[in-house]
């Protein structure tokens, strides 16, 4: 009979119940973080393409946890990469922001930003190739009812021990270098202000108030997914070696709870936005103050619903004349020649 220790028992209360906890409520917080970027207050700003990048990279991360919960056919090393270039990203427009404010906005633009992405999750994916040549379907015991699960092959052990876990280590641990790197340099920057743009005392605080969201999403990730790398490089090897059964208990445990706290980083940057950026918070009581308007006007009018329900499925005769609205339509006016703003108008509105 195989000894049980406490660490067992959480171990097993932690993967039966946290993990799900905390990925369902990460797919969905990640959804509604989605939902507030799209919100007119983020329309010209560059953080909106870059975040909604880490809210989608997020939750297939999520999810690709949540089917290994229940599938031994997946393999439970999780890769950081995608997040890390994701959050290095960020970090490296907001850099620049802070010192090149006018510069930046033909620099970064949406379609630069996305090729920018798209390159560096191509190169990090190449790294990951060897691991479809070493994992393979095993059986743990030799008997009829033995159960199969994906494992490492045997003849590419020595290459995951020696090799693939310092690569992984690498490829997440250069970026976050690069990252407090680079918060550094935007903390300086913000305490020393530009002597240019010191009167344009709006957008410095426009600026501070959406880097500081931004530090604040980029340290959490730095603190949540150190712990699981340093534990591949530490904790790791001693499984492959280690015999005593309540060390290997402890090892799982702080496997877990590493596990745990990357998943959280993937799910809290709803919360992270919230507290830390004012501009989020806005666009979010926004977005609920829309929701609530229209569920209360349409469920507190059954006349508004039964215009509603003929609308849709009134079907317009191809004969007939277009009607013009007497209010021209957003799409029209915003290509509507106007005022050429100022120069501290113009930092704002990229800013």
């Amino acid at each position: 009979m195989v000894e049980q220790f406490i660490e067992d028992a959480v171990t097993d209360v932690l993967v039966t119940y946290g993990y799900p906890l905390v990925i369902v409520m990460g797919v969905i917080c990640n959804a509604l973080t989605l939902a507030v970027l799209q919100r007119p207050q983020f329309k010209r700003k560059t953080m909106r393409l870059t975040l909604s990048l880490l809210s989608v990279v997020d939750s297939l991360l999520l999810l690709c946890a949540f089917c290994h919960v229940w599938s031994a056919y997946l393999d439970g090393v999780p890769a950081a990469s995608a997040s890390s270039w994701t959050v290095l990203l960020i970090s490296v427009e907001r850099a620049v922001v802070v010192q090149f404010p006018f510069w930046a906005r033909y620099c970064f633009t949406t379609m630069r930003l996305l090729a920018a992405w798209l390159a560096g999750c191509l190169v990090l994916s190449m790294a990951d190739v060897p691991l479809f040549m070493a994992m393979g379907i095993r059986r743990l015991n030799a008997s009829s009812n033995a159960t199969e699960e994906c494992l490492v092959r045997q003849s590419w052990e020595g290459f995951m021990k020696d090799i693939m876990y310092w690569l992984d280590l690498a490829l997440v641990t250069v970026p976050v270098l690069l990252i407090l790197a680079l918060n550094c340099f935007i903390l300086w920057k913000l305490r020393k202000p530009n002597a240019r743009l010191g009167r344009m005392t709006s957008t410095l605080n426009v600026t501070s108030s959406q880097t500081r969201m931004l530090l604040v999403l980029t340290f959490t990730f730095v603190l949540s997914i150190l712990p699981l790398q340093l534990y591949f490089v530490v904790g790791r090897p001693w499984i492959w070696s280690e015999d005593e059964p309540h060390v290997i208990a402890q090892l799982k445990l702080a496997y877990s709870v590493c596990t745990f706290l990357f998943y959280w980083n993937s799910a809290a940057n709803f919360f992270l936005y919230a507290l830390s950026g004012s501009i989020f918070r806005r666009a979010l009581l926004t977005l609920c103050h829309c929701c609530c308007s229209v569920s209360s006007s349409v469920s507190g009018n059954p006349a508004l619903r039964s215009d509603l329900s003929k609308r849709s499925q009134h079907k317009p005769s191809s004969t007939a004349s277009p009607s013009f609205p007497d209010v021209v339509p957003f799409a029209i006016t915003e290509f509507l020649p106007t005022e050429p703003p100022s120069e501290s108008e113009y930092v704002c509105t990229y800013l």
